[in-house]
């Protein structure tokens, strides 16, 4: 969704620190993956919105679709990520499952 590698691990790190700003509203009968994954859209969203206003700030005359932006078709992740993001999803739902309610 970010378009670049940094944007996107920027992406992640304020997922995980709203994940545990908010970890008290999280409902213990949802899906945590899939709670990540909305909180993950969300900080992506935000950040293309930032990143267009910083754009139409500067070039006031060329504006960005946003919109277009998002819903854009993400690339297909490269393999080694892939099984980098596999490894991370094991050791993360792993170490989840050892935490007391």
């Amino acid at each position: 969704m970010t378009g670049n590698r940094q944007d996107a691990e920027d992406v992640v790190q304020e997922t995980f620190l709203r994940a545990f700003r908010y970890l008290d509203r999280f409902d213990l009968e949802a899906s945590v993956s899939a709670w990540l994954h909305r909180i993950a859209v969300n900080c992506s969203i935000g950040l293309l919105r930032k990143r267009t206003r910083q754009i139409e700030s500067r070039y006031p005359q060329e504006r960005m679709d946003v919109d277009a932006l998002i819903s854009a078709p993400s690339q297909t992740p490269s393999p080694d990520c892939a099984a980098l993001s596999a490894e991370i999803s094991q050791r993360l739902y792993g170490a989840m499952e050892v935490l007391s309610a």
